[in-house]
C-alpha cells in the first residue's frame, strides 16, 4: 500500500484488495488450484509409468495388459516400487 504512490497505482492496489477479500474468488482459486495440483500429480504418474514402460521394453515384449496395468497406476509409491522393479529385473517376466 505505502508503494502505490501513483494514483493508478492507489486504484489498482484497491481493486486487488477488494478481490483478495472476495470469497468466492478464494473459493474459485482455490478449485483451480486443486485440479491443477491433479494435472501435474497425472502427469508425474503418467511420466514414471512410461519410464518403467521405457525399461521394460530393454528386457523384452511388455504385453498389452501389463502396459495397460502400468499406465493406469496412479499411485507414485507403487510406481516407484515398479520402477525399482524394473530396474533389478533382468527380463520382463522377472519383473
Amino acid at each position: 500500500e505505502e508503494n502505490a504512490t501513483a494514483s493508478d497505482l492507489r486504484e489498482l492496489h484497491h481493486m486487488v484488495t477488494v478481490v483478495k477479500r472476495d470469497r468466492e474468488v478464494g473459493l474459485e482459486y482455490m478449485k483451480i488450484f486443486e485440479q491443477e495440483q491433479r494435472i501435474r500429480d497425472r502427469a508425474r504418474a503418467e511420466g514414471r509409468a512410461e519410464d518403467i514402460l521405457e525399461i521394460l521394453s530393454d528386457k523384452g515384449e511388455v504385453s498389452d495388459d501389463l502396459r495397460e496395468k502400468i499406465m493406469i497406476q496412479r499411485d507414485m509409491e507403487c510406481l516407484s516400487k515398479w520402477l525399482k522393479a524394473a530396474v533389478r529385473s533382468e527380463t520382463v517376466e522377472e519383473f
